[in-house]
């Protein structure tokens, strides 16, 4: 799609990087939305559990969607879902604070997500806590 200037614009720069999983399996799905939260009501209407949002992260540059998948693609499962768990969320953050700042910085600086030493860790999280299913019922 072409903007006013001729300049490329990406659909995908339009939303926010979320996780979504549930605290009875180690799955997540790391996927992009405008509406984070109505991403997981559509989830949850084909999952036999109940899923909780985990976080939601800003997508400055409209690449940390994809970047996350094959940071983690040792941990793949299936699709979108990976093995990560309540467990590895820290080192997501981490993964995240590194990409945003070769973004904001055009670093060159290596963001292994297995070496869990970024001195970011949480400062980047738009949305930490870990809400209730309470939360999304009608």
């Amino acid at each position: 799609m072409s903007g006013p200037t001729g300049t490329i614009i990406t659909l995908a720069c339009m939303g926010s990087v979320y996780l979504i999983g549930n605290d009875a399996n180690s799955l997540v799905k790391i996927g992009m939305s405008g509406a984070p939260k109505t991403r997981l009501r559509e989830l949850q209407t084909g999952s036999p559990v109940r899923l909780e949002l985990l976080r939601v992260y800003d997508d400055q540059d409209g690449t940390l969607e994809s970047w996350l998948h094959a940071q983690f693609r040792e941990r793949h499962a299936h699709g979108e879902w990976f093995a990560l768990g309540r467990r590895y969320l820290k080192h997501v953050d981490e993964a995240v604070a590194c990409h945003q700042d070769q973004v904001r910085q055009k670093s060159d600086r290596d963001c292994d997500t297995r070496v869990p030493t970024c001195p970011h860790q949480g400062k980047h999280v738009l949305y930490a806590e870990t809400p209730r299913w309470a939360a999304y019922s009608a």
